[in-house]
């Protein structure tokens, strides 16, 4: 977890989370369409920065076969997944598990798989594995250039394979001001660069996780931003 500065996707969610709860709340549940959020704690950790530790992998999950499952999928260590949060959602008497990560800046959607050896295998086997599971043409690149939003969507879908249900979103914070990167001031900014991401990942209409995979534009102050929709 980096040093915390007031700007940036860890600085604002952090902002929401402590402070905005009640209104972080009501827009992801809107948007999702679930009737009750509870955010799930991290570790505390002396050795991370902020002496707290990103949940990573899918180690908010108590079943030890899933685990074990996963860790047959998706290699552990440097190259572990990690969250921005999870929450448990309930929607009437069922539940599901909400995987989020923000994003404040275009330069935040980019990145490219930096495994090597086996664990460059694994991961790319995985994502291929969920290419296929979509229907995804085989030419869409998903080790670079959207590697971020490629991976979160194989977690997503190993847990819906295993009969976990659960949701991904991606929170797009608007008016951010970062010294050095391109902060999209309104939801239109973020959606022009947007489109891009989505011609790679190329998802077809229709596939599996239709339903599962959500987008929320929050603004960083409501009464300053669009909030867009």
């Amino acid at each position: 977890m980096s040093h915390i500065c007031d700007y940036g996707s860890e600085f604002h969610l952090l902002r929401y989370l402590g402070r905005h709860r009640a209104y972080l709340n009501a827009r992801v549940l809107e948007t999702i369409g679930a009737d009750a959020i509870a955010w799930i704690d991290f570790h505390f950790d002396r050795r991370a920065s902020g002496a707290d530790d990103e949940l990573k992998g899918l180690e908010f999950i108590e079943d030890p076969d899933t685990l074990a499952a996963w860790a047959q999928v998706w290699p552990g260590g440097s190259q572990s997944l990690s969250w921005d949060s999870v929450a448990q959602l309930r929607t009437g008497e069922a539940s599901s598990f909400l995987l989020l990560d923000a994003c404040s800046s275009i330069g935040d959607l980019a990145s490219s798989c930096q495994a090597s050896n086996g664990k460059r295998e694994q991961i790319q086997a995985a994502l291929e594995h969920t290419r296929e599971r979509l229907e995804v043409p085989a030419e869409c690149d998903w080790m670079n250039r959207y590697y971020g939003l490629a991976s979160r969507l194989a977690a997503l879908a190993f847990l819906r394979e295993q009969g976990i249900d659960a949701h991904f979103m991606r929170l797009y914070f608007v008016g951010d001001e970062h010294p050095r990167h391109h902060c999209p001031q309104s939801s239109e900014e973020w959606k022009e660069a947007l489109g891009e991401q989505s011609q790679q990942i190329g998802l077809p209409p229709g596939h599996s996780l239709v339903g599962r995979i959500h987008e929320l534009f929050l603004p960083i102050c409501p009464l300053g931003c669009d909030a867009g929709s």
